[in-house]
């Protein structure tokens, strides 16, 4: 060691532009951290050394750190126009002015001024113990006027567009430590500002606003020990560690204090759509990669109470929930829930899966829903729904329902299904159920979601397949109905249809268009397999059973209006009808024409009680047309062991009344006929001996028409021909069996 001599001088100069004392740097008595940061990270202005002292004896000038070296140098350097660069990454300190002063163990900085990008700030600070062995620390404190764009780089959202920044207000920033070992203290407050992130967040200027953290830099971790976010009457506080090395969130907790939502509406644009109200506070806890907020792991409670919202614009609201939310690994799980919608008492949990793709789960019942609370209207007025619950799923902006069931009036339904889009509500279906009354299926098929003034809302469309063990169509009890149909713009389709009704089957597909006035227009095809005529008469309201047996029929039908009448006067429609093994009871025309033929007793005809007994027939048969209320048949034919009958003509639907001819054919031997008058053996009589034939016209009221015999040549040729067909007439008939028989 050597001890140099006292020296002691005074140094000072002009102002010099740094990059000129580059190679004069006296590396040899500055700390190489120092030395290197002057050299790398100061890249311009100029500098004016003030007042340099150097007064002592100086032990190996090149090791400032030993003995006591550094109380020999004592300098001032002014700094006009300094610029600082951290990288290209980092806003630049520029525009830098202030004093620089070598003291001692410390380089210090005072009154510094500049920008820290485009912000204005002031710094006081120093190194302490720079030019020692030891661990130098570096405390400091800064006063920041922060704008957009060096906040958007501290959040580290920089260069995104949907964050805006106005406002001038103060942040204040404390450091100590060293460099292993550093703490930050910070206040900020924002009560002036203005700022926003797209639609997410907005705060206005004059809001209450404050943020105060303390976080601690270490090699391997940085811990936020404390951090608190004021917004009116909100507080926010966290804590974390994140793991430098592995850039991981090792942990983090956040709580707030109780607050109104109602409070938070100006600042949250998108919920207020919602009108949310009621009061909420966080506990939360998590860890993970926090490359965005979905990626976290997050656990904790959300507590809420006396909540409301609408869900939905169409929905009515939904209040008085209280509850927690649990939040667990990447979802989050409500406890029961219990409040109303609109006027309807509800309970439920919901579920949220998958915080990056989310879709939430819910179940929910309701001893009673009105579908007008959750934005649904029928035509028919208020429709609720007893016994409510369902398991529905939220997902990419559509519904899925895995399950719902519900009671309207005497129906009960289950429903599987999906909407693929809630904006426009069409359905997708299965319908199963131990009773179910279409009458409820068409008021629901009617319910179109509830429009608002000026709304787009879109009526509802429907495409379903039903299945119900038994129920009721119009009063006609069923059981085993199995259907496919849709709705959609006022009009159901149904392709598929088959049930078992009155002892029998039916099947056949339809189309009904639900027109303005309450106008419907129907369309359908039908097939009926062997269904008890003494049932359908039974539903048809007849206080006597006209006819008895088994009905199979097969035909086409349209028809459009708003009541019965109207119905009646449009239909339009053909069928063809076979019956088997039944009887005839109380049918008023052939009653009457039996009452003639027991005019002549000569041939000892054993007729048939009409109204005791009625008539047994093996087998009905025809073929039918229906155009505007008109129904015509012109092979109508009944076969019994007593006679045949064939009946040609028509009826009126609407007005009730019938104008047809009628042929009977008793079924006796000719030898009784042709003993009694042996002229009719030849005259009414083929080679094959064929039976008489008598002709009836009935005309009036379906309960009381005005049956009379007629006689053949005053028959049409085209109905005559239609009884020799239909009997097996001989081709020529030179005798009336009128004027035979009757006398005429």
């Amino acid at each position: 060691m050597h001890d140099y001599p006292l020296i002691t001088a005074e140094v000072s100069s002009s102002p010099i532009p740094l990059e000129k004392l580059g190679p004069f740097i006296p590396y040899g008595i500055m700390p190489g951290s120092v030395a290197d940061f002057i050299d790398t990270r100061i890249k311009g202005g100029t500098y004016q050394l003030k007042e340099c002292s150097i007064n002592g004896r100086i032990s190996q000038i090149a090791h400032m750190d030993e003995h006591e070296n550094y109380k020999v140098l004592q300098a001032k350097v002014g700094v006009d126009k300094g610029l600082f660069s951290y990288g290209k990454n980092v806003p630049v300190f520029s525009g830098i002015k202030g004093e620089l002063e070598l003291r001692g163990k410390d380089f210090l900085l005072h009154n510094i001024s500049g920008n820290f990008g485009e912000s204005p700030m002031t710094l006081e600070g120093r190194i302490t113990d720079y030019c020692l062995a030891t661990l130098a620390s570096y405390p400091f404190t800064i006063h920041m006027t922060p704008g957009q764009k060096e906040i958007a780089w501290l959040l580290g959202i920089d260069g995104d567009n949907k964050f805006a920044f106005t406002g001038k207000t103060t942040l204040q920033i404390t450091g100590s430590g060293t460099t292993n070992n550093y703490t930050l203290d910070g206040r900020w407050d924002l009560t002036e500002a203005s700022y926003s992130y797209s639609d997410v967040f907005t705060k206005p200027q004059s809001q209450g606003n404050r943020l105060v953290f303390k976080s601690t830099f270490k090699t391997d971790k940085v811990q936020v020990e404390s951090f608190s976010y004021q917004l009116a009457s909100l507080t926010v506080n966290a804590t974390a560690l994140y793991r430098i090395k592995d850039k991981y969130l090792s942990s983090f907790a956040v709580d707030s204090n109780p607050i109104q939502i109602e409070d938070l509406l100006s600042n949250l644009p998108r919920i207020g759509k919602y009108q949310p109200r009621g009061g909420i506070r966080l506990a939360l806890t998590g860890s993970g990669m926090p490359k965005a907020i979905a990626d976290l792991h997050w656990r904790g409670n959300i507590t809420f109470s006396g909540v409301s919202f609408k869900p939905i614009e169409t929905f009515r609201a939904i209040s008085a929930l209280s509850g927690t939310v649990s939040l667990g690994k990447n979802r989050l799980e409500t406890s029961l829930l219990a409040g109303s919608i609109g006027g309807s008492l509800i309970q439920g949990r919901a579920t949220l899966h998958d915080f990056k793709n989310p879709s939430a789960s819910v179940t929910i019942s309701s001893a009673l829903l009105d579908l007008e609370d959750i934005g649904l209207q029928s035509p028919s007025g208020v429709i609720k729904l007893r016994d409510f619950a369902g398991d529905i799923v939220f997902r990419d902006n559509g519904l899925l329902i895995k399950r719902l069931s519900a009671r309207m009036n005497d129906s009960f339904f289950t429903i599987t299904g999906a909407m693929p889009d809630v904006k426009k509500p069409f359905f997708d279906i299965r319908v199963t159920s131990s009773y179910l009354d279409m009458d409820d299926v068409v008021l629901l098929s009617g319910i179109n979601a509830l429009k608002k003034e000026k709304s787009t809302s879109e009526a509802l469309s429907l495409k379903a397949s039903v299945q119900s063990n038994k129920g009721k169509i119009k009063q006609i009890s069923y059981s085993e109905l199995r259907t496919t149909l849709t709705y959609q713009q006022q009009t159901m389709d149904i392709p598929a249809f088959e049930m078992k009704a009155f002892n029998g089957g039916f099947s056949g597909k339809g189309h009904i268009v639900f027109a303005p006035g309450g106008v419907k227009k129907y369309q359908a095809g039908f097939t009926i397999d062997k269904m008890s005529a003494e049932q359908i008469s039974k539903y048809a309201g007849s206080e006597t059973i006209p006819i008895t047996g088994r009905l199979t029929m097969k035909g086409d039908v349209t028809a459009e209006g708003a009541t019965i009448s109207a119905l009646k006067k449009t239909a339009r429609g053909t069928a063809t009808l076979v019956m088997e093994e039944g009887s005839l009871n109380r049918a008023a025309s052939l009653s009457k024409a039996f009452s003639i033929l027991n005019v002549s007793q000569l041939l000892n005809f054993k007729l048939p009680d009409m109204i005791t007994d009625g008539m047994p027939y093996t087998s009905i048969k025809g073929t039918f047309s229906l155009k505007e209320g008109i129904l015509t048949s012109n092979d109508l034919f009944v076969n019994s062991s007593a006679m045949k009958i064939c009946l040609v003509g028509k009826a009126d639907i609407v007005s009730e009344e019938v104008d047809s001819n009628i042929g009977i054919q008793p079924l006796q031997t000719v030898d009784k006929v042709v003993s009694t008058i042996p002229v009719v053996g030849w005259i009414l009589t083929d080679d094959k001996k064929s039976l008489i034939t008598f002709y009836f016209q009935a005309q009036g009221k379906w309960g009381n028409p005005v049956v009379e015999a007629m006689p053949v040549n005053s028959m049409e040729r085209g109905v005559l021909s239609i009884f020799k067909r239909v009997f097996q007439l001989p081709e020529k008939l030179i005798t009336d069996t009128g004027e035979v028989i009757m006398g005429r």
